[in-house]
This record gives C-alpha cells, structure tokens and sequence, in this order.
C-alpha cells in the first residue's frame, strides 16, 4: 500500500516516537511496515528528505553521546530529538574512530604506566564501552598524569567536565575524565564493580617489581593513600601513612609487598572505611614519602592534625 503524503509528514515530525505509539497513529501499517519505511534508506532515512536537508551532528550533540556511555540508543534519540537508527550509527562511528586512533601503550613496562594501574585501580571506573576517572578538582596534578598518558600513551582523546557532589561536610567539586573505547574492558578482563581488583593486575605481574612497585604504589596513593599526624600512645606528633582499601585479597595483597619491604603495614576497620597504616613512626613514614611515586605534593607534607 502506498504511503500517502498525509502520513509522510505526520511520520517527519514522531519517526522518533515507541513503535507501539506509531502503530496507533497508523493503524493501517504494521510495525514491520514502519521500521521498513523509517530505516530502509540511510540516505534518506525513508522520510523523503534530501540530503542537504538532513540536520547534521552539533557539537553539544556529539558531547552528549560521549558523556553518557551508560544511556541506550533510544535513550540518547528521545534526548536529542533524533531517531534511534541515527543515534546508534553515529555511536558505531564515534567508538570506531576512538578504536581506530588506539596505540596500546601498555604492552610495554614502564614508569609511567605502572602508575596509571595504580590510580585506574584506586579512582577509576571501567565500562563495556568506556572508561572514566574522577578525582577532586583540587588534585590538579593527579588527574592531568592520568589524562596525559591516556591520550599520549594509549591514543585516546579524554573527555572531562566538572562534578559537584553533596558530602557529609559539604559539597564537593570534582573533575570527571571520560573516553569511549571497549579496549579497556577487552584489556582488563573487567568492566562494571571492580572488587578485588588484584586479580585484574594479572595481566601485569610486573608492577610487584621494585624497579615499578613504586609507580604503581604512587597512583594508588595518590587516589586511596594519605599522610597524617596521629594521636598514638600519648603521642599527638606521630606521623603514619595511611591507605583506605576495602577488597580484602587487594589490600592484603599491597600490605604483603609493603612488609617484604621492610615496612609494618596494620590493618584497621571503621564504620567509614577500611584499609592499614604504616605502623613503624617517623623513620617509616621518611623512607616511604622517599620511594613513592606521587604526583601530589600535598601528600607528601605532614599536616598537623589528630585523627
């Protein structure tokens, strides 16, 4: 049956409704008959439309597809006013130029990458399509090693944006790092929680070795560690690093390396958090701030205040 005009340009203006409000606008067309006539010409998009009408892609646009890697094709269609057949080409072509520009980088021990580990491991989140970052606005110098060597190491162009969070002491100002690619969960093994995320260092048994334990530690306590004066045994001067890592095998894991080290790492568990502290005083905490890795200056300055 031959499409009249009348239902070509009631089709133009709700091509982006649910099928089943579509069926009860065109009672006489089938659901097949439909998607056929939405679909069956990627030129065109069966409307009728010639190619110099079609609407192209904005910026904010394409913005959108790339910070919401969590929302489904017809999600990000209702959002943007477009079809789901658009939206899901232009996120097969999105993921496959992000693919296209990937380098690896990480097949390759280095410095550099034992610490992006550390950090990825501590703040970072990996998706089916996509990998994110977000740490305090103030560590500057954390977020931007990690960014660094995603985009000159790896090859991926990172997306980020400004997060506020409402805390117990207030509201928070974050820095959220975004890219979208399947490698990283192609190359982890993982994506979604990652628990007890030693078991994703497998792959980089390496980063347990002296010449790399150090930068691998540092983005670990750059996202998870602190350095602080505590009040122990009568003592209000007693200086102790402290990490805050809850999966049990991946905090074991760290302390074990830290003691065949020399070092005294105890365990502690809060209501609010669980992890170990560097119980050896000063001379630990001096030989420690000395081998770590970190990027942020702030944590490697004693701060006179009890916990």
């Amino acid at each position: 049956m031959t499409w009249t005009e009348e239902e070509l340009v009631l089709l133009r203006e709700r091509y982006n409704d649910r099928y089943d409000e579509l069926g009860r606008l065109f009672p006489g067309r089938s659901k097949r008959a439909l998607k056929h006539k939405i679909t069956d010409s990627v030129e065109n998009f069966g409307l009728g439309l010639k190619r110099d009408e079609r609407k192209r892609w904005s910026e904010a646009e394409l913005v959108v597809l790339r910070e919401n890697p969590e929302k489904t094709a017809r999600e990000l269609a209702v959002l943007l006013g477009r079809s789901e057949f658009q939206v899901s080409q232009k996120l097969r072509g999105i993921r496959g130029s992000a693919n296209r520009r990937f380098r690896g980088g990480w097949d390759v021990p280095s410095r550099e990458l034992a610490y992006f580990l550390g950090a990825l491991m501590s703040d970072g989140t990996v998706a089916k399509y996509s990998m994110a970052f977000v740490v305090k606005k103030e560590d500057m110098e954390f977020s931007d090693r990690f960014k660094r060597f995603v985009e000159d190491v790896i090859g991926f162009k990172m997306t980020e944006r400004e997060l506020r969070i409402k805390l117990k002491e207030g509201e928070g100002v974050y820095r959220r790092l975004w890219c979208s690619s399947s490698q990283f969960a192609e190359k982890f093994g993982f994506y979604g929680a990652k628990g007890d995320w030693v078991v994703y260092l497998d792959r980089f048994r390496w980063v347990w070795d002296d010449l790399w334990f150090w930068s691998f530690l540092g983005g670990l306590y750059d996202g998870d560690g602190c350095l602080k004066i505590s009040d122990v045994g009568g003592s209000k001067n007693y200086p102790q690093i402290i990490f805050a890592i809850k999966p049990d095998d991946s905090r074991k894991k760290v302390m074990d390396e830290l003691l065949k080290r020399g070092f005294y790492p105890m365990e502690f568990m809060r209501e609010t958090a669980v992890g170990f502290y560097l119980n050896g005083g000063k001379s630990e905490v001096v030989r420690f701030i000395r081998n770590i890795d970190s990027s942020l200056s702030r944590k490697r300055v004693l701060k006179k205040k009890t916990i």
